[in-house]
């Protein structure tokens, strides 16, 4: 259930051929004396073109490797798609971040009202679930911050008025609680240690809600949704696997008897890698001048795997 960093490397260029070199030195590093291709299971990555691409010639070698893409990264686009069809929710995230920004006097009020509770969030798009956050933020505190929105002068500032606006919406709080339900199945994706059972479980639940709604949103809800899970096949075996694991029958499972068991902690998210951007900051110092690509590594993969970085 632990994962451990191998090799870390600068690219020169990004595609299949540089992604395919690479993953083959990382397992000439964990098996020195002749890379055991029978025993690679499961090739997990984003759905990048050139990630696909590259699955596709390593299968030659690692002929038991399932190659499958992050599920969360495709539940986050689905997510995109849904953050396009409800604006008025966006517009609350976006202004809600701006009224208490650089305003003393606006988060003293705030504070005395919710004492117990942080400000709005200030969620940047282009990182990994922060938008999804600031959704979930604001269904669990919105009777809190509407009666603080309420006390502000929307002659204050243009932002205010509009949050007044939103907030009167009585559809709102439909979209907050529909939304949060993604929320805390994301979150339950990334848990530590999850069984393979579990997390098809939590997938499949997210597509039997989605594959329920009715309307014109919903059916472009719905497409996306297809779109995302029919290109990862992947995945397709994965819950073959599952079923197996859980007593079920499966016809047709192209995995070997004694191979099946190992899937049991299969990863289908790859969050941990994400997280492991933030450790990197470590690297960035105001007193470090130089760092040559070799130490570099090797820097990278112990800070990784120490036990305090892991914990």
């Amino acid at each position: 259930k632990t994962s451990f960093l191998l090799t870390c490397q600068e690219l020169t260029a990004t595609n299949h051929m540089t992604i395919a070199r690479l993953f083959n030195e990382a397992m000439q590093i964990l098996w020195p004396s002749g890379v055991q291709f029978d025993n690679v299971l499961l090739f997990l990555t984003d759905a990048a073109a050139y990630m696909k691409k590259a699955a596709v010639g390593l299968a030659v070698s690692y002929p038991k490797m399932i190659h499958v893409t992050c599920v969360v990264h495709g539940l986050h686009r689905i997510c995109e798609e849904i953050r396009a069809l409800y604006p008025t929710v966006d517009k609350l995230i976006s202004n809600g971040k701006k009224v208490f920004i650089k305003s003393p006097k606006r988060i003293e009020i705030f504070k005395n009202k919710n004492p117990n509770t942080p400000l709005p969030p200030t969620p940047v798009v282009t990182r990994w679930g922060t938008w999804l956050a600031a959704v979930q933020y604001y269904a669990e505190n919105m009777d809190g911050f509407v009666a603080v929105v309420k006390e502000l002068d929307k002659d204050d500032a243009s932002s205010i008025q509009i949050l007044q606006d939103i907030l009167s919406d009585s559809v709102l709080k439909n979209d907050l609680a529909y939304m949060c339900f993604l929320c805390n199945s994301i979150n339950k994706l990334e848990s530590v240690g999850l069984l393979l059972t579990e997390a098809v479980s939590v997938v499949e639940d997210v597509k039997k809600k989605l594959n329920a709604l009715h309307g014109h949103a919903a059916q472009k809800i719905q497409k996306k949704l297809n779109d995302v899970f029919e290109k990862n096949y992947g995945f397709y075996i994965m819950c073959k696997l599952s079923n197996v694991l859980d007593g079920q029958y499966e016809e047709n499972v192209d995995v070997s008897v004694s191979d099946i068991p190992c899937y049991k902690y299969a990863r289908l998210t790859s969050f941990d890698v994400e997280r492991s951007f933030s450790k990197f900051k470590s690297v960035f110092r105001d007193n470090r001048q130089s760092f040559g690509m070799d130490n570099l590594r090797k820097h990278i993969v112990v800070y990784c795997n120490s036990s305090s970085s892991l914990n």
